[in-house]
Parts: C-alpha cells; sequence; structure tokens
C-alpha cells in the first residue's frame, strides 16, 4: 500500500512538473520536480524532470549532475543516456561525450534496440572532430543495419569522399541510387 502510494505520489508531481514546464514556470516546475525526488530518487523519471527544469532555466551544469545522479541508478535507462549525450554534444563536453556514447550503446543492448542511433551519434561526434575516417567507420555500422535509409547512405558517401575513401564514396552513391532510383 505504501508502494503505491509513492507511486501515486511520484506520477502527480511528475505531472505538476509537467505542466509547469509547459507554461515555462520555472518555480513551480522546479518546486515539483523536488518533490517528486522526494517521492522516488531512484525514478529516472524524476531525474529527467529535474534536468528539464534546470535546462529551462539555462542551468545546463546542473541538468547535467541531475542526469548523473539519475544514471546512477538506472544506468540503463534510455531516455537519461539520450539527454546527457544530447547535452553534452550541444556543450561541446567532448571528453564526457565518449563515456556518453558508450553509456547509451550499452542501454540500448540491455533495452534490445539496434545499436544504429548509438552509431549515427558517434559518427556525429566524430565528424564534427574532423575524425572523418571514424565517423565513416561509425555510418559504415549503421547502414549495416539500416541498408536502405537514403540519408545515411547519402551522409556516408559524403563523410567517405571527405575521408579520401572513393571505393566507400562510389559504394554508397550505388546504393543510394539502388533504393531510390
Amino acid at each position: 500500500l505504501v508502494e503505491a502510494t509513492d507511486r501515486q505520489g511520484i506520477e502527480f508531481h511528475l505531472v505538476q512538473a509537467s505542466l509547469a514546464l509547459a507554461e515555462k514556470d520555472i518555480p513551480r516546475a522546479r518546486q515539483a520536480s523536488q518533490r517528486a525526488m522526494t517521492a522516488g530518487p531512484n525514478d529516472p523519471r524524476v531525474a529527467l524532470t529535474a534536468a528539464e527544469t534546470e535546462l529551462l532555466d539555462g542551468k545546463q551544469d546542473v541538468a547535467l549532475e541531475f542526469l548523473r545522479a539519475g544514471l546512477r541508478s538506472a544506468p540503463t535507462n534510455l531516455d537519461l543516456n539520450r539527454k546527457r549525450l544530447t547535452l553534452l554534444m550541444q556543450t561541446d563536453q567532448w571528453e564526457a561525450v565518449d563515456r556518453a556514447i558508450d553509456g547509451l550503446r550499452a542501454a540500448l543492448l540491455e533495452n534490445g534496440a539496434p545499436l544504429v542511433e548509438a552509431n549515427i551519434a558517434a559518427a556525429q561526434v566524430f565528424e564534427r572532430r574532423g575524425q572523418y575516417p571514424r565517423a565513416v567507420s561509425e555510418y559504415r555500422a549503421a547502414t549495416a543495419q539500416s541498408p536502405g535509409d537514403v540519408g545515411l547512405l547519402l551522409t556516408l558517401g559524403r563523410l567517405a569522399e571527405m575521408a579520401g575513401q572513393v571505393t566507400v564514396a562510389v559504394d554508397a552513391y550505388r546504393d543510394v541510387l539502388r533504393w531510390a532510383p
């Protein structure tokens, strides 16, 4: 009975926080997310809501701390891993990005999801760093899992050209023509 009441309390506070976030009422969202944190400190949704509140207030470092705390109790939660990786990429925290990509890969595997998302994220990171051969490798892995994705194939072709991998580029463009003549 106590556990059901706690779950209801968490749900109630999360709904209140969501409504406050939608209205961009940061103090009310922060208050509701703090109440949710008290009711369910290990619930990954609570960490995510608290992070969203801090992001709305422009406090990216505080948001990252909430995400890290949430990942300590739920390391394979997809939403927390996705949000952390996105935030780290937006703030150019490249050293932490590599660990976040590894965390996303682990979460995807744990949840039985394909790794395409992690491959694409890693490829984007490598591309932004100018590490084109590594980006090509990640895009190749992504296209192997999703061979008919014309957008991925075009990106692979473009990056392979930039990396001087002409054969890979030609093959990618040939696949584009095969899938979308």
